[in-house]
This record gives C-alpha cells, sequence and structure tokens, in this order.
C-alpha cells in the first residue's frame, strides 16, 4: 500500500474519526461531574497520558499499514496540557459632561471598561462556559520499525508521522528495530 493509497478518501476518515475518538475519551476524562475541570494534578497527568497513549496507538497503526514497515513502536510526547479557552463579555462605558458658565466651556468625558467571566450554570452551580479546549502540541515523536533501514521506507516514515501530526521532522526520529530488516 503507498502513502497516496493510505490516506485517500475512506483510509483519511478512518484516521479522523479516531483522532476524535480519542480526543472525546480524554476530554470526557479531563470533564468531572456536571461538565467542571476536576483540576486535580494526578488526573491531568493522567489524561495528557492517555491522549499521548491513544496518540501513538493510531500513529502505529497507520504506520505499520505502510509498504515495507512490518512491526512498529511508536511513543508520543506532549509539550504541555490542554489549554482551555473561556469567555469574557465586555462592557465600555462612556460618559461625556459639557459645563456652560460665564462664558466658559468646559468638557469632561470618562470611560469605563469592565469585564465578566461568561459562565454557566448546571445542576445548580456556576462554572466558566468553555467553548473551546486546545489540543497540546506535540514535543516529539519515536517510531522504532523494523522496516527503517530502508531510506524509502524511512521517509515514508516521516512524511506520515509529520502529516498526521503536523509535526516538523527535527521533532521526529525514525530508527531501525533491533533484528528488523
Amino acid at each position: 500500500m503507498s502513502w497516496g493509497d493510505l490516506v485517500k478518501g475512506s483510509n483519511l476518515r478512518l484516521v479522523l474519526l479516531g483522532a476524535l475518538g480519542v480526543l472525546l475519551v480524554v476530554v470526557g476524562s479531563f470533564m468531572g461531574a456536571g461538565g467542571r475541570a476536576r483540576g486535580e494534578g494526578d488526573e491531568l497527568l493522567t489524561s495528557l497520558q492517555t491522549y499521548e497513549r491513544g496518540l501513538a496507538e493510531e500513529l502505529a497503526r497507520i504506520v505499520s499499514s505502510i509498504e515495507g514497515v512490518g512491526r512498529v513502536t511508536v511513543s508520543v510526547k506532549l509539550e504541555a496540557g490542554f489549554e482551555k479557552e473561556t469567555l469574557w463579555s465586555t462592557q465600555l462605558s462612556r460618559q461625556s459632561t459639557v459645563e456652560n458658565g460665564q462664558g466658559n466651556e468646559r468638557q469632561t468625558s470618562q470611560e469605563s471598561v469592565s469585564q465578566e467571566m461568561v459562565t454557566v450554570r448546571a445542576s445548580g452551580e456556576e462554572s466558566p462556559f468553555v467553548p473551546r479546549t486546545r489540543l497540546p502540541k506535540v514535543a516529539g515523536v519515536v517510531v522504532v520499525a523494523e522496516g527503517a533501514n530502508d531510506p524509502r521506507v524511512k521517509a515514508n516514515i516521516y512524511r506520515a508521522v509529520t502529516t498526521l501530526l503536523d509535526v516538523p521532522a527535527h521533532k521526529v526520529e525514525v530508527l531501525p528495530m533491533r533484528g528488523g530488516r
């Protein structure tokens, strides 16, 4: 199977659906009862590790289907945690006053800005409205493959990883597996 066949039509949809499934599992495990973020360090670390493992498993599945790769092991490390984006309501008020007296005119103006976080109420509790959570960036990827001794196979692995994870090649390392071809 060539790289072109791998990213065509239904295969690409499967990759995207798999990534979406991993994202839903991670975000679901990251959220507590009532949709509130748990916030404890151990749980955040666990959800990051779960996300890393999910990415590595999906990547290993795809890479192992490339012609000549053979057995493969993948490790993915992330730079930081999930970034929650919150919404803020901003109010700007302006007030101008003109005073006339004994031929003199005095004009004053005042501006004030107030911001308030947009919240939602669920089950009697109020929490910040988080319309989007940004996924963590990939810090690095290591792929160990039986066929990585072949320069053509190695190049195909690099292309697959950099394309699927949208990471630069300098963050990817492809190594031959011990006893590989």
